[in-house]
C-alpha cells in the first residue's frame, strides 16, 4: 500500500479562470438585453435579464473579488515585482464595483436603452481588460511564486467561501451586500 499526497489538489487559478468564463457569458447576456430593452415586446424579459446580471455581479463576482483580495493578493504582497499589478487590479475592482452600482441604479427607473448600453459596454471593456491582465500576467507569475501548499490553501479558502450562504445560487436576489461602495 502506498501513502500518497492528498488525492485531489484543486488549482485555484483554474477556479478563477472558470469564474472569468461565467462572467464573460453573463456580460454577453447583458449586452444582448441592453439591445432588446428598447423593444416594447422584449422590454420585460430584457429588464429581467439585466437584473439577473446585476444579481450575479453582487454575488458571484463579489465573491470572486473576495477570493482575490483576501486569499490571493495578500500572499503575493511579499513579491515586490507584483506590487504594481496588484495595485492596478485592486483599482480595477473598485472601478468595476462603481459600474455595477451604476448599472443597478439605471435599472431602478424607466428603461433607458442608450444609457444601459453605454454602461454595459463600459463593464464589458473593464472586465475584458482585467481578465486579460490577470490571466496573462498575474496568474502565471503567482503559480510560479506560490508553492503547492499555498495554492491549496487559497483553493481551500475559496471553496469555504462557496460553502457559506448556500452556494450563491439563491439568497437575497439583486443583493450583493458584500460589495463595497
Amino acid at each position: 500500500m502506498q501513502n500518497s499526497a492528498p488525492a485531489c489538489r484543486v488549482d485555484p487559478f483554474e477556479m478563477l479562470r472558470s469564474s472569468h468564463r461565467r462572467l464573460e457569458e453573463r456580460l454577453c447576456d447583458l449586452e444582448a438585453a441592453a439591445v432588446d430593452i428598447d423593444d416594447p415586446e422584449l422590454e420585460a424579459a430584457a429588464t429581467e435579464a439585466c437584473e439577473s446580471v446585476v444579481s450575479f455581479l453582487g454575488r458571484q463576482v463579489a465573491r470572486h473579488e473576495e477570493d482575490e483580495e483576501k486569499s490571493l493578493f495578500p500572499r503575493l504582497e511579499g513579491f515586490p515585482e507584483l506590487g504594481p499589478i496588484l495595485a492596478e487590479l485592486s483599482e480595477q475592482h473598485e472601478e468595476q464595483r462603481r459600474l455595477a452600482v451604476e448599472l443597478g441604479a439605471l435599472l431602478s427607473g424607466a428603461p433607458d436603452g442608450p444609457a444601459l448600453r453605454a454602461v454595459a459596454a463600459k463593464l464589458k471593456e473593464a472586465y475584458t481588460r482585467h481578465i486579460e491582465q490577470e490571466e496573462r500576467d498575474l496568474f502565471p507569475a503567482a503559480a510560479k511564486l506560490l508553492g503547492p501548499d499555498s495554492q491549496q490553501d487559497i483553493a481551500d479558502e475559496m471553496e469555504a467561501r462557496r460553502g457559506q450562504g448556500g452556494g450563491g445560487g439563491g439568497g437575497r436576489g439583486g443583493g450583493g451586500g458584500r460589495r463595497k461602495a
